[in-house]
């Protein structure tokens, strides 16, 4: 018997369709010719905690810090364990095995993880792919290869998950006990949840502590004949004028003296985006709907498990050179949506700015797929985030919009005054997508590059009637909301001075698509910061604790810990007997850093956090906190991340 691994039950039934269907049984489908297929559920293991180890860890103490098992273990979650009884029953009637869990380092870890656990030595196959219509699946089971070539990413994964436990356990640990109050609620820490609030912290503290400066700017307005003109003298920042004085000399020496007008221009041609990555979508859905990271990913997972969209947890918004001979079946897919019957109704024009090959990692941009879906039957949040999806997608595959830039200049006593427009004469893809920015995500005085302009003459001569000083103030950078903090993941590191860490996150910063998401819902819950409107922000306490911890000169706080562990994971995935030096290499640190620490002054307290009843105000007397670390230790485990 073959048996087919898949990642969730409706990845299993559209693959056990694929493979021509079979009959149903439990938490399985047994095909036509004896082959089966069944499926996890996530994970369907999760790592021992200390007490799992040693019954003494129950108790937190800083002598028994660090805890650094022998081999780490995993034990089956309680409310899967079924579902993982019948995938050990069944591999161990099995005579070769097809992953067939997610393409990546974490589809790969899922499925090792129960092979192991069911004790699989025999010969195991690898079904590579990122979308789950049908007419892909029929191609996609008869193309498979062997594990051998991904199981590496198995191998750095599994190293990947012992250091950030290490990482969350004993740093969560120390930091309870150390900074901690009795009672108080527990501290968490972890590689990308700590550099993460971090990126907060420094952004709402870097707003708090702005000071704003006056500035001055000129605008000199000229009657022309073929109507009122303006021009702009607006300096760069590091050019700024902020003096008065001067500005106000600028205006009297250049008011009613004559210039001529330089005109320049230039036909210019707008190309689409590429369809969306999971961050984008994020980012596009929290600014129109107010969407947590979570809920779009909740929505579009239920699109992609209907088999209406591609893979969701994709960094990547690109698509393969190998999906341009589909794209007319996609589009023809989509016409069959009342909705899109005329918008898809194009000939597909093909860019290697959109289909990049290079450009995808292990999934390629989020699309419509092949195959029909009623959306309406799905729900109004199912349609609204499948219509920015297909609107997208379409754009891409659209004719370039065309229009012309015009550009207007003149010289006065030495001073430069300027102003731009822009004029769309063929409207292409923008007639599907409007790709503006989302006004909340504007920072700063952008020139407005759309505004109309009178059709003066280059060379024709004229003079400023009125030059005015405009009275400007610096001003902050924005609040992060959760799709521009999702975004500052993404990023984080690509202003870095060494392009080596700008290299090793270029592949998508801090976390992945399957626990950014889950990351900022860490930050909610462990009151490190709260949701006010669309402004996510840090609380006093959050800033507290980075201040202590970077104090302490801990890694976590920073995102290089990432970059440097991406290297690590590379090499892994290179050559897999370099696990055992990387891994002794990481404890050892790990252990230098606490015994250091610990030997040295205890850190301040941190304090305790607001204890909140009904309607948010203070409990009088009900409840009890649940962290104690003075009394032997919390009931609750710490999180990690």
């Amino acid at each position: 018997m073959r048996l087919w691994i898949a990642e969730k039950p409706d990845a299993g039934r559209q693959i056990a369709k694929a493979l021509g269907g079979g009959h149903n049984g439990n938490g399985h489908i047994k095909l036509s010719n004896g082959d089966v297929v069944t499926w996890a559920i996530g994970h369907l293991l999760e790592s021992y905690m200390p007490q799992d180890y040693n019954e003494e860890y129950k108790k937190w103490d800083l002598d028994h810090l660090p805890i650094l098992p022998e081999r780490f273990l995993r034990k089956p979650e309680k409310s899967k364990a079924g579902q993982l009884n019948t995938i050990v029953r069944l591999v161990k009637q099995a005579r070769e095995v097809v992953i067939a869990t997610d393409a990546g380092r974490e589809g790969e870890f899922i499925a090792w993880s129960i092979l192991d656990h069911a004790g699989w030595k025999g010969p195991c196959l690898r079904f590579w792919t990122s979308s789950l219509n049908e007419s892909h699946l029929k191609k996609a089971v008869h193309q498979l290869i062997d594990d051998a070539e991904k199981k590496p990413l198995y191998v750095a994964a599994r190293i990947r998950s012992s250091m950030d436990w290490a990482d969350g356990i004993n740093w969560s640990r120390y930091y309870n006990l150390r900074s901690g109050n009795y009672g108080d609620a527990p501290l968490s820490l972890g590689r990308v949840q700590t550099a993460t609030l971090a990126i907060l912290v420094d952004r709402d503290e870097e707003i708090d502590n702005f000071n704003p400066s006056p500035y001055y700017e000129l605008k000199a307005t000229m009657d022309v004949p073929q109507g009122k003109l303006e021009l702009m003298h607006a300096p760069p920042e590091d050019k700024r004028i902020t003096d008065a004085a001067e500005a106000q000399d600028i205006a009297r020496r250049t008011q009613g003296v004559p210039t001529n007008l330089k005109v320049a221009k230039k036909p210019k041609t707008f190309s689409p985006p590429p369809p969306f990555s999971l961050p984008e979508l994020q980012m596009t859905a929290s600014s129109r709907w107010g969407w947590s990271a979570k809920k779009t990913l909740d929505v579009l997972q239920q699109l992609y498990e209907k088999g209406a969209v591609t893979y969701p947890r994709t960094d990547s918004g690109y698509l393969t050179e190998e999906m341009i001979d589909d794209m007319p079946k996609h589009l023809g897919a989509l016409r069959q949506q009342p909705k899109f019957s005329e918008m898809a109704a194009i000939d597909p024009v093909i860019r290697k700015k959109i289909f990049d090959s290079k450009k995808v990692e292990d999934h390629h941009g989020i699309i419509p797929t092949e195959e029909y879906v009623d959306i309406s039957k799905l729900g109004p949040e199912a349609e609204n985030l499948f219509e920015v999806i297909a609107r997208r997608f379409v754009a891409a595959l659209m004719p370039d919009a065309q229009g012309s830039t015009t550009s207007i200049s003149a010289i006065i006593d030495g001073v430069l005054f300027k102003t731009s427009g822009t004029i769309i004469s063929v409207p292409g893809w923008k007639a599907v997508w409007d790709d503006k920015p989302d006004e909340e995500e504007k920072n700063g005085d952008e020139e407005d590059t759309n505004r109309v302009l009178p059709p003066v003459e280059d060379g024709q001569a004229t003079r400023a009637t009125k030059v005015d000083v405009l009275n400007k103030m610096t001003r902050p950078p924005p609040h992060f909301t959760e799709g521009t903090l999702l975004k500052a993941m993404m990023a984080a590191g690509s202003k870095n001075d060494d392009k080596e860490i700008r290299d090793l996150l270029s592949n998508g910063g801090l976390g992945t698509q399957a626990t950014r998401q889950d990351i900022l819902e860490k930050l909610k819950k462990r009151t490190f910061a709260v949701l006010k409107g669309k402004k996510f922000l840090s609380t006093p306490r959050a800033r507290e604790f980075i201040k202590i911890i970077r104090e302490d000169g801990n890694r976590l706080a920073d995102v290089v810990a990432t970059a440097n562990l991406e290297r690590e994971l590379r090499e892994i995935e290179k050559d897999p007997s370099s696990a055992l030096r990387i891994w002794t290499r990481y404890t050892q640190t790990l252990v230098g850093e606490i015994s250091q620490l610990k030997a040295g002054p205890a850190p301040r307290k941190l304090t305790p956090a607001p204890r909140k009843g009904r309607g948010g105000s203070p409990a009088k007397g009900k409840g009890k906190r649940k962290y104690a670390p003075a009394k032997g230790g919390p009931k609750k485990k710490a999180a990690r991340g």
